[in-house]
């Protein structure tokens, strides 16, 4: 069970049974988000505000991090005012159905976005969405979706699965596209959260966050001798910075 406590008098306010985890909450404690587990991983989420009723946030996700690596299918805004959810999620048919909730009501608060979603993720102010869906499996590859203000827009086709992110600030969003194995190598493409394009880069065959907006990329992969060349963007600029050339391996610290 899950209890607020006050540390001055020690009294203590049951919130909910049966909780799992809790995902967010403020510094006071008058505001949760949390969970209940159940059976084969299904998720309910719920935000907890205190003198408010409880409200359901997401219904019949399948939590990432216990089921599958990289996939998001739950998402919820700084103030948490607002998320979104995949709900029914089933790899072998590519999806389930998008959801987004406005935890600001009590009631009739949740809109069905799309179907056959394969991963979600929600802008810090709530107000923008960006989703994938039609998965293939054989080809790990999805189209990318941009939704707002009750309307839904395609961004980009055949992304690669495994190299779409969001930058640290969920301000950028990077994806690859034109992805060929042979090489390896594809089109880096950047967007801010307005889906404006920032930078494109080609040759890419790897990347990973740098700073709260920006990409660390690797291009001209070398297979004889496995090496490539490291390239920096800040997240505003059209152009990147050239690290160095002829680097085996990388150290984050």
């Amino acid at each position: 069970s899950l209890y607020s406590v006050n540390l001055k008098n020690y009294d203590k306010t049951k919130i909910a049974s049966q909780v799992t985890e809790v995902i967010k909450n403020d510094d006071e404690n008058e505001t949760i988000l949390y969970n209940k587990v159940y059976d084969n991983y299904i998720t309910d989420c719920y935000l907890y505000k205190k003198g408010q009723k409880v409200v359901k946030a997401a219904d019949n996700v399948v939590p990432a991090p216990k089921k599958l690596s990289g996939v998001n299918q739950f998402s919820y805004s700084d103030d948490l005012s607002s998320a979104v959810y995949i709900s029914g999620f089933d790899k072998s048919r590519g999806g389930g159905t998008l959801y987004i909730t406005d935890m600001t009501k009590e009631s009739d608060n949740i809109v069905e976005i799309s179907s056959d979603v394969y991963m979600c993720r929600i802008s810090p102010d709530g107000k923008k969405v960006i989703y994938a869906k039609d998965y293939s499996p054989e080809r790990d590859i999805f189209d990318l979706y941009a939704y707002s203000k009750n309307k839904s827009v395609l961004l980009k086709e055949e992304v690669d699965a495994s190299y779409f992110g969001m930058s640290k600030n969920r301000n950028n969003y990077f994806c690859i596209d034109n992805y060929d194995m042979t090489g390896p190598y594809g089109t880096l493409n950047m967007f801010d959260i307005n889906n404006k394009p920032i930078a494109s880069f080609e040759n890419v065959w790897a990347y990973d966050h740098f700073g709260d907006m920006g990409v660390i990329f690797f291009t001209g992969y070398n297979s004889s001798d496995e090496t490539w060349t490291i390239h920096t963007n800040n997240g505003k600029s059209k152009r990147s910075k050239v690290i160095d050339s002829g680097i085996d391996a990388v150290l984050y610290y």
